[in-house]
């Protein structure tokens, strides 16, 4: 039965029978079971099972990390087991720090699965019977009531005042009314009223419906597919982490093989050389930076958290600070998705009701003037029909209420709370809603006297009335006035309004009580604009993100919505978007800003155009399951955290613990901390990493080319010495550059960083600072071979016959690697403040505005001197160095101080070269 998608909708109920082969006792029993054979279990499929190994062995993935596993494994091959170690511990701390972050799995089918309802009444051999879900088949005839969760798909044969809750799968804020007329072939899901969907809710009156879709095969199943297709993609960090490894392992081979080559050349034992020259490569890679990287998007997940965003993979941190598009979902997400009364008109008078969601507390204002209800006899009498003419209750209390039942009676009951009116008159008799009438009547027995309160249509309620109350008084409702009440109840709704209109009748018959009524007026409805977010997308677009909604609500509704929270709308609707050609497609949806009625399809089409252009980082806001699809896809998934469905929150990469929308922007503004200072730190490490290649890599070529003007003149050859060691690289790398460097992934978010547009997504990690590194790793090679040769001289007095190349020199104490190795700390200690920002330095801004840097540099300058003084003291010199005096910190920190000045030079020299590029092409 389900192998076939047949257009449901468009078919005549007998039509439905004969395809289904089924009738309207049902199905046998016998039947029932041979069809869950042929169709299986009505259940969504099973998706991959969590696989924590799997989890953990990802960490490891990654250009970045599998450079530093190959650093390790070289280092226990040339027996630095040392280095090796530290390698693969730092390698180790990383992985588990990012496995406890994401130890969350993808768990979108499961959520799906336990959505869907444990029981349901079906109609087998002629009679009621109630069965588990997972057991109804395609032609089942199931009986749905107030309350019950759809099992399957219906074709509905039978609606009484059937109302359904959609909101979870087309976004549509009413309960939609249904009935069983058929509707067009081509009519989106939120037109299909002849169709009751699984996982939907039933809000009001009875139903009764054949299943014609079951597990995967509903609209429902649908969604879980596409979650199924849609590939992870990495996010624009990891891409970029990604391009960085595969240029920093380009760069290693490239110093490897030089240094190699040159010492053989040179004369050197090929196996020393090669030592040497994979110790020195090894020395090139910031060991420290994958667990710097992952520590600080750790802290930005925490810090986030603490913000009411709940962030399941660490990357997708980063990922929204670079986000160019929001994609929004209306209801639930710019919205509350909770009904409320916000006008009555009453008595000729617009009375404005304030108060926040369901919570029966707020005022009544008229002319801007605060008011009591009960001083307007006609204000009184609607919120009291209201309350009567109503079958839904008020739950719980204290700040969280809820409504049983239809959602727009809901907030009639809780309109008239605000007012102090309860239901209190006993009920005797009713006409119920029906969708032919449009309206709703009930009676009601008060003071030994008949009522009828009656609610519908507007335009019904003052057609069948013909008298209304105005100053008290019960008046002749004039053909005037009557037009007047229309034309005001249309503006009402041209602003999105739901509107509804009330009327009574004292001591009606039964059979007339719809006729001659007395008009009360009517109600101003609307599912509000969330508090702040009109102030949010003035923030997000003075970021340069740009703002859409997409919904499938009407483009009416979404409209006035977009104009309320400050958007200019341009709106178009998913029909209208099917109709267009391809290149139409993408360009409205580039162009527009409002999608309505739109389908989880088009919600999937418009983020996979938007990210296909590659100028865009597409972040997706939603709620409902229509909505997951697209988060996942996005490059950034917003789930809401109270109202949202397990489904839309497993789907997605962000959850907003609090439903607001000005806590994505909020997020957006950490997401752009932390990239800054990703890059920042980033920048540092290459940068002192560069410094230290420089400095050993320098004396080898030197050597070489010295090597090669002695052979030719016949002269003298002078070795220069190493003015580093490889036990005091690692030092560095590890030791005193990380803790600085942790420091700057602390930086606290500037204002001017929501002032800026988005940067490019396709800008990489270091562009626009391999000048400054290079810039860095030069100063700092002229800084420490000073240092280095201050202290030679030092050395050579005491030992003229000293070779610090030879066995005996790398074993010796010498001054002049102290004061290198010592030089080279404090310069990196004191170059790390000139990282902070791009393009500025320490005369542009105060060290001491990050005091948790100033710690840790604190903290790294006593580690070196600790270094130095403390294992000759106890007689355990591994770094080889020597007590240093006040003339020598006087020299190391008078040549450090130079590292000021880097972000000067940088900047100058970019003038200089800019210049000459625009003069270039002027000529």
């Amino acid at each position: 039965m389900n192998a076939v998608r047949e257009p449901w909708h468009s078919l005549e109920t007998q039509q439905v029978f004969e395809k289904t082969k089924s009738t309207e006792t049902g199905l046998t029993s016998a039947v029932a079971q041979n069809r869950l054979l042929e169709s299986g279990p009505n259940e969504i499929a099973q998706g991959k099972k969590f696989s924590a190994v799997k989890l953990f062995a990802d960490q490891f993935r990654g250009m970045l990390v599998t450079a530093l596993i190959i650093a390790g494994a070289l280092s226990f091959i040339i027996q630095d087991y040392l280095e090796g170690i530290a390698i693969y511990a730092i390698l180790l701390i990383n992985a588990a720090l990012g496995f406890v972050q994401e130890y969350k799995a993808e768990k979108s089918l499961e959520a799906l699965k336990k959505m869907t309802a444990l029981k349901a009444t079906v109609i087998r051999g002629g009679r009621p019977a109630e069965v588990d879900c997972r057991e109804i088949v395609p032609g089942d005839v199931v009986l749905l009531h107030t309350g019950d969760k759809v099992p399957a798909d219906l074709r509905l044969v039978e609606a009484v005042n059937l109302k359904i809750d959609e909101a979870i799968l087309t976004g549509e804020s009413k309960a939609v009314s249904k009935t069983t007329f058929a509707v067009a072939v081509g009519s989106p899901v939120a037109e299909r009223h002849c169709i009751a969907f699984a996982n939907t809710t039933v809000t009001y009156g009875r139903g009764k419906g054949i299943v014609v879709g079951t597990g995967m095969k509903t609209e429902f199943g649908k969604i879980a597919n596409y979650l199924k297709e849609i590939k992870e993609e990495e996010t624009p960090l990891k891409k970029k982490l990604e391009k960085l490894g595969q240029y920093m392992v380009k760069v290693v081979t490239g110093i490897i093989v030089l240094l190699f080559v040159i010492g053989v050349v040179e004369g050197t034992d090929a196996h020393e050389m090669f030592k040497t020259a994979i110790s020195l490569g090894v020395a090139a890679i910031p060991e420290g930076l994958p667990a710097v990287i992952t520590i600080t998007l750790a802290l930005g997940v925490f810090q986030m958290a603490k913000k009411n965003a709940l962030t399941k993979k660490m990357h997708a941190v980063e990922a929204l600070g670079a986000t160019t598009i929001i994609c929004s979902d209306k209801t639930g997400t710019l919205t509350r998705n909770e009904m409320v009364v916000e006008k009555i008109f009453a008595g000729a008078k617009m009375f404005d009701v304030t108060g926040n969601g369901y919570e029966p507390a707020g005022d009544f204002l008229l002319d801007g003037r605060k008011i009591s209800a009960g001083d307007y006899t006609e204000l009184s009498m609607l919120l009291k029909i209201g309350a009567e003419c109503n079958d839904a209750d008020l739950l719980g209390g204290s700040g969280n209420f809820s409504i049983s039942g239809d959602p727009t009676e809901g907030c009639l009951v809780v309109a008239a709370r605000k007012a102090g009116v309860e239901r209190k008159e006993k009920r005797v008799d009713e006409i119920p809603f029906e969708s032919e009438r449009k309206m709703m009547t009930t009676f009601h027995e008060a003071n030994g006297k008949i009522f009828s309160y009656s609610k519908g249509a507007v335009e019904k309620m003052v057609e069948l009335s013909d008298r209304i109350m105005l100053d008290g008084k019960i008046s002749v409702f004039l053909p005037g006035a009557k037009k007047e009440v229309l034309e005001k109840a249309e503006e009402m709704a041209m602003d999105s309004y739901r509107v509804l209109g009330f009327a009574f009748k004292e001591k009606p018959l039964k059979e007339d009580a719809e006729r001659g009524m007395v008009f009360a007026g009517f109600v101003c409805m609307n599912d509000p604009v969330r508090k702040g977010v009109s102030d949010a997308i003035q923030v997000a677009t003075q970021a340069g993100i740009k703002i859409k909604i997409i919904t499938g609500d009407n483009a009416l509704t979404a409209c006035a919505v977009a104009k309320k929270i400050g958007l200019e709308p341009s709106a178009i609707t998913g029909a209208e978007l099917d109709a267009l050609p391809v290149d139409g497609q993408k360009r409205a949806i580039v162009e527009k800003n409002v999608f309505a009625r739109v389908s989880p399809e088009h919600k999937l089409k418009i983020v996979s155009v938007l990210k296909e252009r590659g100028e865009e980082i597409v972040a997706v806001t939603g709620d409902g399951v229509n909505d997951a699809p697209a988060l996942k896809k996005a490059d950034i998934g917003i789930a809401m955290g109270i109202k949202g469905t397990d489904v839309s929150k497993e789907a997605a990469d962000l959850i907003l613990k609090d439903d607001d929308f000005a806590t994505i922007v909020t997020a957006i503004r950490e997401g752009r901390r932390i990239y800054n200072n990703i890059k920042s730190f980033v920048k540092y490490l290459l940068a002192a990493n560069t410094g230290e290649v420089l400095i050993v890599g320098l004396p080898i070529i030197l050597n070489f080319f010295i090597l090669i003007v002695s052979a030719v003149g016949h002269g003298a050859r002078i070795d220069i010495p190493l003015p580093l060691l490889p036990l005091q690289l690692l030092w560095l790398n590890i030791v005193t550059d990380s803790l600085p460097a942790l420091a700057l992934g602390s930086e606290e978010s500037r204002q001017e960083e929501m002032q800026k547009k988005p940067r490019n997504p396709k800008e990489g990690i270091l562009d626009n600072t391999k000048s400054f590194i290079l810039i860095a790793g030069i100063v700092s090679t002229i800084v420490v071979s000073a240092a280095f040769f201050y202290g030679l001289s030092h050395d050579m007095a005491v030992s003229p016959d000293l070779d610090l190349n030879s066995k005996q020199g790398l074993d010796f104490a010498s001054k002049a690697r102290t004061m290198a190795f010592t030089a080279l700390v404090v310069f990196e200690l004191l170059f790390v403040f000139s990282c902070r920002r791009e393009n500025r330095g320490v005369f542009d801004e105060s060290p001491l505005t990050n005091p948790f840097l100033v710690k840790m540099v604190l903290a790294s300058f006593a580690l070196q001197a600790l270094a130095i003084y403390l294992p000759p003291m106890l007689g355990l010199n591994v770094f080889n160095t020597v007590p240093l005096g006040a003339t020598d910190w006087a020299v190391i920190f008078a040549l450090s101080s130079t590292s000021f000045f880097i972000p000067y030079i940088d900047n100058y020299a970019k003038k200089i070269f800019n210049r000459k590029s625009a003069i270039s092409t002027l000529g």
